[in-house]
């Protein structure tokens, strides 16, 4: 009967076995459900079986794990890691009891968000391997794990989330945890002394936190321990020596610890099979141990931003073959560069040794490091010729030798056969000399950044470099940390200038090594990243487009306008004393010279060149239209040979009823009026006087440039030519200006300034007549300058000025060439820096202030404009030299740069808009009516015989013949001609009596442009033609 029993009740039990398989077989798969619509399933990359849950069973679906425990089907593993998982997982007990013999949960690289899961470790004890690294979960970690629970767990990895809190003491239970990552998280508190207990530890990770307190020496019982991640918390202390247990220790990573100090310790060496060495950021101080020469694993061995002193081991050529990478850079090291590492680091492909007091050569056994691809040597002391050996390395992609004392004459034939270098840097090495052949082109990718400025290295054009030569200021490379190539070039090329040759320049200052001994230091971290990308390319765009807006602005506007602030900028970004403004200098310097990409000697001629082509062209062009135009006058008439004309003037002395003595005269074949309208419509000579003043700040930049790096070996006599020829150049063309144009031809006519009022004439719809007068007062010109014909010609001088200040119009020219002298000055140190940019800033502020006050300019906001520009130049200057002094931070002086372009460049699109506004207001006043004729007794003209009188006539005497198309207009009333001839005009046919041509025996170069200004004067209005009986009797 006992045996029935048991068997009764086993099969009973049996029975409910299956029963409960059934039923958590449903459980199961609800709770999968759960799991893939808490998770944006339908998103999942792959979600097979998941979608049609009633079809296979679940152990069939993707990712999904069963095994037999207990003779139970149960889920044992559930991978879904990089699967798209988007949403919270659930957190109630419920769910994950479900999976209660749930060994291992890997949903790594999804977008899980929401809290840890903190019931997980009581429902799931059995978990071996738990990977839920780069989510999004937030939180604090499990701190209450039953006794029972993860006794088994070797692998917990929760990285790269957004966790919080510390680490629980409670994971000292954890006795078979083998992996412990932790790290890019935010947690904070000490690191657990202990966690000695967890002697199983082979990955310890918990970098990238805002961990505090030191490195427990507790941790020395990890004998086991591969693995020690760290870096950039913010720990202190010093490096435990007892570490050196950990003789498995493979990577070791402590960097961007600030407060680590003390030395490294030399009983580290028993790590032997050590692969990477990251101390990189901390506060060490002492020698490189000749220790760490045992660690002949070593792969990666990086310290650089330390306090390190001494010289470099000799002995690490020990670790032969395995090293990698090699970084010492910005630490106080002296000595010299081990040749035993160019015959033994015969794998290595980086080495940077950058920022140190090391001198001596580099060794030519360098050359032999075959793999070598980076090579980083900038601001040392090194010194002596550079080794041709260098060329052997043909996978060299990266070549930084700037800012030390290299000498001789650099190999560029040896180094010809090196290819896709993308980093050459040479600068700051003044003695250093040699010719760049063009053949040398072809070791650069079409991208690369190729530097020899401040050296006595030349070059011609490499049309392989498409940006060209570059220069950086000193600081850029003294003040950043470099540990790659596409570090490098991010950090130089965006605070360069670039020039298609390569002129010889003298350096500004000596390397300041003596810093390097200071006890202070401030670690920049070029790896992180930087806000300031979008600002650079902003200054980029604004410096590429200002030279349009020169262009703009110095064909419509007058001589003293938003050109020459433009121009006076790339000057004040090309000087070698400016810092934080470099980025975009380069393309601004087309505003001076579009030959500003190839040499200095291009510059100088080829501005030359197009202002002689340009007048030429004009002439040329007036000429032949004159020639036309006279052959086709000839073929309608013939000139009289009869009486000849007598003209008194009635103009000035008709009241007093004093008569003028008549004269007779032979006429000339010419016509006045056509040769001088066609110099007025084609605006000869304004074009060409335009054109000179915008290309001469150019010329006398680059001859200053010449002149004051003249070096014996490296300026060629053609460029000393060009430069004396450039200064006589600018002083003739200054000179001929004031004298020939200004004196003669603006003062001497004169030109009258009209005040105009636009506002009857601006549209309705802009208000009532007092507020259209105010925006006329405010953005429309005051007035213009008459007559317009011969301010076609010779006006752009004072276009831009109102009446009473034409001798303003110097001032903008001479600020701009001063400006131009000044930032080609090469300044040595600081103090000449710091004279040449106050000078700058005062004569930019003094400009400035002058505008402001006393607002010159025909339209009262150009005034306003001009005077913030300059002021804004003058800042741009001294936060510059601020900069330089490390007061200022580039971005600021950034900043200002873009303002001033973008000041100007507005400033030129208002010039352009006024130009437009100011012809169309006045087409609408000729359209109603309102333009008249002049009065002749306007001129204050007294025709005598044999001369002309007048108060500024300085010119011979002449015969001029006077046409009836000349004095057509209705101010002629004023002229009365007695014993003219009579030969009647199809022109004239209309009008009687008809004047065929008055002939005047008197200055012509006066006449003519009193003539012109009798005839097109639009002040009075509505006269009429007087012609007396003696011109009656004549037509009879």
């Amino acid at each position: 009967m006992i045996g029935v029993a048991v068997v009764a009740v086993a099969m009973l039990c049996v029975m409910n076995d299956a029963s409960d398989t059934s039923g958590s077989a449903t459980a199961v798969r609800d709770a999968l459900a759960r799991l893939y619509n808490a998770t944006n399933g339908s998103g999942w990359k792959k979600a097979t079986g998941w979608k049609s849950q009633g079809g296979t069973s679940h152990c069939d679906w993707y990712g999904i794990t069963c095994s037999t425990v207990d003779n139970t089907t149960t889920v044992t593993e559930i991978h879904l890691s990089r699967n798209n998982l988007r949403g919270t997982l659930p957190s109630d007990a419920s769910f994950w009891e479900t999976f209660a013999n749930l060994t291992v949960l890997s949903i790594a690289s999804n977008q899980v968000n929401g809290t840890f899961p903190n019931v997980m470790p009581a429902a799931c004890p059995m978990m071996l391997r738990l990977n839920m690294s780069h989510n999004a979960l937030e939180g604090t970690l499990p701190a209450s794990i039953p006794v029972t629970a993860w006794r088994a767990l070797d692998e917990f990895d929760v990285s790269y989330n957004l966790i919080s809190g510390s680490l629980p003491l409670v994971y000292v239970n954890l006795s078979s945890i083998q992996q412990f990552r932790v790290n890019n998280n935010l947690l904070t508190g000490t690191l657990p002394k202990e966690y000695a207990k967890l002697t199983t530890m082979e990955h310890f990770s918990v970098g990238y936190n805002n961990l505090t307190g030191t490195l427990p020496d507790e941790y020395r019982h990890w004998v086991n321990l591969t693995l020690l991640r760290v870096e950039w918390n913010f720990l202190n202390g010093t490096l435990p020596p007892s570490y050196a247990s950990w003789k498995k220790l493979g990577r070791f990573r402590v960097a961007g610890n600030a407060e680590i100090g003390g030395t490294l310790p030399a009983e580290f060496g028993a790590w032997t099979k050590l692969v990477e060495f990251y101390a990189t950021g901390l506060s060490l101080q002492g020698t490189l141990p000749d220790a760490y020469s045992a660690m002949t694993s070593m792969q990666v061995f990086s310290v650089f931003n330390n306090y390190l002193t001494g010289t470099l081991p000799d002995s690490y050529a020990r670790w032969g073959s395995s090293i990698l990478f090699f970084q010492v850079l910005n630490n106080p090291l002296n000595g010299t560069l081990p040749s035993s590492y160019g015959l033994s680091f015969s794998n290595i492909t980086t080495i940077i040794i950058t920022n140190t007091s090391i001198s001596g050569t580099i060794p030519a056994e360098w050359g032999n490091m075959k793999t070598l691809t980076v090579l980083m040597l900038h601001v040392n002391r090194l010194n002596g010729t550079l080794p041709e050996s260098l060329g052997d390395l043909k996978l060299l992609t990266s070549l930084t030798l700037a800012d030390n004392d290299f000498s001789g004459v650099v190999p560029f034939d040896a180094w010809s056969t090196l290819r896709n270098v993308q980093l050459l840097l040479l600068g700051d090495n003044p003695r250093l000399n040699g010719l760049v052949p063009t053949s040398f082109q072809f070791i650069f990718t079409p991208t690369s950044l190729f530097s020899v400025c401040r050296s006595n290295v030349c070059g011609p054009r490499l049309p392989m470099v498409v940006f060209g030569y570059g220069c950086m200021p000193q600081y850029v490379l003294r003040d950043h940390t470099i540990t790659d190539i596409s570090e490098g070039i991010s950090i130089v090329s965006p605070r360069a200038t670039f020039l298609f040759t390569a002129p010889c320049t003298a350096p500004i200052s000596p390397p300041p090594h003596h810093l390097m001994q200071t006890t202070s230091r401030t670690v920049i971290d070029a790896s992180a990243p930087h806000d300031d990308g979008p600002l650079w390319r902003r200054a980029q765009g604004a410096g590429s487009a200002a030279p349009f807006f020169t262009l703009a602005s110095a064909v419509v506007g007058p001589i003293s306008n938003a050109a020459g602030d433009l121009q006076m900028l790339a000057g004040i970004m090309k000087s070698s004393c400016m810092c934080g403004v470099s980025s975009s200098s380069s393309a601004m310097q087309y505003s001076v010279s579009p030959f500003a990409g190839l040499s200095r000697l291009a510059v100088v001629l080829g501005n030359v060149g197009l202002t002689a082509a340009m007048a030429l062209i004009q002439w040329t062009i007036v000429k032949i239209a004159h020639h036309h135009s006279s052959r086709s006058s000839l073929n309608k008439k013939a000139f009289a040979k009869g009486p000849t004309t007598t003209l008194r003037d009635t103009s000035i002395e008709a009241k007093g009823g004093k008569r003028s003595r008549t004269t007779s005269a032979t006429p000339l074949p010419h016509s006045l009026k056509t040769i001088r309208q066609l110099e007025a419509a084609l605006q000869f000579p304004n074009v060409s006087l335009r054109v000179a003043f915008l290309l001469l700040p150019g010329v006398l930049a680059s001859s200053c440039d010449i002149l004051f790096t003249y070096s014996s070996t490296t300026t060629t006599p053609a460029e000393v030519v060009a430069a004396v020829f450039g200064f006589l150049y600018t002083a003739v063309v200054l000179v001929a200006v004031e004298v020939l144009v200004f004196q003669c031809r603006v003062l001497a006519v004169p030109l009258r300034f009209v005040a105009i009022n636009f506002a009857e004439l601006l549209p309705a719809p802009l208000g009532s007549l007092s507020r259209r007068k105010k925006i006329s007062d405010t953005l429309l010109p005051r007035g213009t300058w008459e007559p317009k014909s011969h301010a076609c010609r010779f006006g752009c001088i004072v276009s831009g000025l109102r009446g009473g200040c034409e001798q303003l119009w110097r001032f903008s020219p001479l600020l701009n060439i001063t400006v131009q002298m000044l930032s080609a000055v090469p300044a040595n140190g600081s103090v000449g820096c710091g004279v040449i940019q106050l000078l700058t800033a005062l004569f930019t502020a003094t400009l400035g202030f002058t505008y402001a006050l006393k607002q010159p300019t025909r339209v009262w906001f150009a005034s306003i404009i001009n005077a913030f520009s300059l002021c804004l130049t003058a800042s741009l200057t001294i936060s510059g030299m601020l900069c330089r002094e490390g007061i200022v931070s580039e971005d600021a002086v950034l900043r200002i740069g873009l303002a001033v372009s973008i000041v100007g460049m507005l400033s030129s699109v208002y010039s352009v808009l006024v130009r437009a506004s100011e012809r169309w207001l006045i087409k609408r006043k000729e359209i109603k009516g309102t333009s008249g004729a002049c009065v002749l007794s306007d001129v204050g003209l007294r025709v005598t015989h044999h001369q002309l009188e007048s108060p500024h006539s300085r010119c011979s005497q002449h015969e001029l013949v006077l046409t009836p198309e000349q004095i057509s207009c209705d101010a002629c009333y004023a002229l009365e001609i007695q014993n003219a001839s009579v030969q009647p005009s199809r022109a004239m046919a209309s009008l009687r009596p008809v004047v065929s041509k008055i002939v005047l025996d008197t200055r012509v170069e006066r006449l003519e442009e009193l003539i012109t200004q009798i005839c097109s004067n639009g002040e009075k209005r509505n006269f009429n033609r007087r012609v007396s009986s003696g011109a009656d009797k004549a037509r009879q």
